[in-house]
């Protein structure tokens, strides 16, 4: 841990009369303004030492103090009640009137904030050295800043104006100190991980009385003090008793993303707090997950790490309808693999987003698979890519049943050759991985335009767009998780009287041969078809295409259903003379029961694309 800068020990007064005079320019003389009485004097606040940023501009850019105060004594000590004054807070200048030929000691407590809130109560004053401001005898941060100067005045009179003689401008700087707290952490994924951070101090002393010539005076019994470091890392607080030092601790919590709570705590000597001075302390954060092989990625990281997001509006027409680039597996529609360059690469095919989810890796010549990627979620559609700790040194590793092994840097090409497994307890993976038997996807334009505002229409077909691909990827999200559910079996099974083939209603077909063929592995080129010419959906083989209708409302319209399982039976081999097109098959079973148990589907809802109001529709 990095030692707190101090000042050497000197008198606040003095300290504040050095910094003063020594930010003084040129003594010039300056006399009332005409149309005014008294001498006008520009007010500037500086910053606490030990920080490169000053707050010079706030009082040269017109913004000032909220509140001010001003005591005027002379060559003995003794306060004037007779001098006036007023404060410009829009430009930060302070006029005085009544000044007499004479030498005098001006000084000025400057506030930002409201002194109200911290308890601080102001004294009338007969004399310099008498206490001015009184500060709560309870240890606390303050909420204002305060800002101090003390300037020696020297007033003549020359044909009947007053001349003060003294900088062109009266510097102030703050009177109590600052106490700030930072951070180094080894991993920013345990920095990721930190749930909460503290500070406890012990034997805090601090002053409690301040004169109008400066002095800090009335230091109270050694107190304790916590402070939360979550939001707020630095604090203001009155010196502390330079005869006395404090202690504390930093106290950080971290939350596994499996649930493991590590408290940390870092002891510090805080040697002294003086007015005027910003004290530092660095925290250097050693944790026992700093060399976990596992990265961790929040649901804030998404904007950091690699992202992108597939077949979003504005994706080229070139790259969702390459099959290379596009396409997937309704079973694994979260496509997770580690390349050849030793990166996590995950691409999801969703709607929705997915919580929580552990990535493992069972790598070649290893007996056990171990942890590489905690996700607190998987949002739709995300293409990410994130750089693996094991493909650049060793690592701490977790296995699959908890033990923590020491892995030497693998190369990255034999990486590339795990087996990936996915793990979550949400409930939508639940449904995902009750998808057996999935169908892949992809899309085709079958010489369609997707750039021209009528979609180009070549025959039948016109360019499908991002917002239909999307929709085609909740349907058959729902329609392969359909046909394995118990509750579809059983109405084909219940209506087996009605199911016949391509030989009419005496081609008597099974529940189990309809079940076959909707489970058997196939791939589709999914496309837009084209309604000018009275054509509403295609299908048969590998192609399969609806128009744009019947995309949006295929969640909650039967005929819309209608149409995209008389295309599904087409897929499946049958003709227009089976029950599986214009039929019972497709006009009543199936389009009725995607509707009504819709809501048992991983896709329940058109919300989650919202595609109606989407503005790349056709219209």
């Amino acid at each position: 841990m990095k030692k707190p800068i101090f000042m050497s020990k000197i008198h606040v007064f003095v300290f504040l009369l050095i910094l003063v005079l020594s930010g003084c320019k040129e003594e010039t003389a300056m006399s009332s303004m005409t149309g005014y009485g008294g001498v006008k004097l520009q007010l500037r606040s500086m910053n606490y030492e030990g920080l490169s940023e000053d707050v010079e501009n706030a009082s040269r850019a017109g913004g000032g103090y909220d509140t001010l105060f001003v005591s005027v004594c002379d060559e003995s000590g003794l306060v004037l009640s007779s001098v006036k004054w007023n404060y410009d807070c829009n430009t930060s200048s302070l006029r005085l009137e009544g000044l007499h030929e004479g030498s005098y000691r001006l000084s000025v407590m400057g506030v930002r904030g409201d002194i109200s809130r911290d308890g601080v109560r102001v004294n009338s004053l007969s004399r310099a050295d008498e206490e001015w401001f009184s500060f709560p005898a309870k240890v606390a941060p303050l909420e204002a800043e305060y800002y101090y100067s003390s300037t020696p005045l020297e007033v003549t009179v020359s044909g009947g104006q007053e001349q003060v003689t003294t900088s062109e401008e009266i510097v102030q700087y703050p009177i109590c100190s600052r106490l700030s707290f930072g951070f180094a952490f080894a991993s920013t994924d345990v920095e990721r991980m930190a749930v909460a951070r503290k500070v406890q101090l012990q034997g805090l002393s601090l002053a409690s009385s301040l004169s109008a010539s400066g002095e800090w005076s009335g230091y109270g019994e050694a107190s304790d003090l916590e402070l939360s470091l979550d939001s707020v890392a630095a604090f203001r607080l009155p010196p502390l008793n330079p005869a006395v030092h404090a202690e504390g601790t930093v106290d950080v919590e971290t939350r596994h993303f499996l649930g493991v709570r590590t408290c940390l705590e870092y002891p510090f000597v805080l040697e002294s707090l003086k007015a005027g001075v910003s004290v530092p302390v660095m925290t250097k954060v050693v944790h026992p997950d700093d060399r976990q092989a596992a990265v961790y990625i929040a649901s804030a990281d998404f904007s950091e790490v690699h992202t992108s997001r597939i077949l979003a509006d504005d994706e080229p027409w070139q790259v969702y309808t390459d099959r290379s680039q596009r396409s997937f597996n309704t079973s694994n529609p979260l496509q997770t693999q580690i390349t050849s360059e030793g990166k996590l690469h995950m691409r999801f095919y969703s709607p929705r987003g997915l919580g929580k989810v552990t990535v493992r890796a069972l790598f070649p010549g290893k007996e056990e698979a171990v942890d590489v990627a905690y996700l607190d979620t998987v949002p739709p559609f995300v293409d990410l890519e994130r750089e693996l700790p094991l493909a650049e040194r060793s690592a701490l590793c977790r296995t699959a049943s908890g033990r923590l092994v020491e892995w030497e840097r693998m190369n990255p090409e034999e990486m590339a050759q795990a087996q990936i497994s996915l793990h979550s307890d949400d409930p939508y993976w639940e449904k995902l991985g009750a998808i057996r038997h999935g169908w892949t996807i992809y899309w085709g334009l079958y010489g369609g335009d997707p750039t021209r505002p009528d979609g180009g229409p070549v025959g039948n077909w016109m360019g499908i767009r991002p917002v239909h691909c999307r929709e085609s990827i909740a349907l058959f999200l729902n329609f392969t998780y359909m046909i394995d559910t118990p509750e579809h079996e059983q109405i084909l099974r219940e209506n087996e009287d009605i199911l016949y083939g391509n030989g009419g209603p005496t081609d008597r077909v099974t529940a189990d041969k309809v079940l076959a063929q909707m489970r058997q592995s196939r791939t589709l080129c999914v496309g837009l078809v084209y309604s000018g010419n009275g054509v509403l959906g295609l299908g048969g083989g590998s192609t399969f295409g609806a128009y744009q209708q019947a995309w949006l409302q295929h969640y909650w319209n039967t005929y819309s259903c209608e149409i995209m399982f008389h295309e599904l039976g087409h897929v499946m081999g049958y003709s227009h003379s089976s029950s599986f097109t214009y039929g019972p098959w497709a006009q009543q079973l199936m389009n009725n029961f995607y509707v009504t148990h819709l809501k048992d589907f991983p896709i329940d809802s058109p919300r989650y694309l919202e595609s109606s109001s989407n503005a790349t529709l056709y219209r």
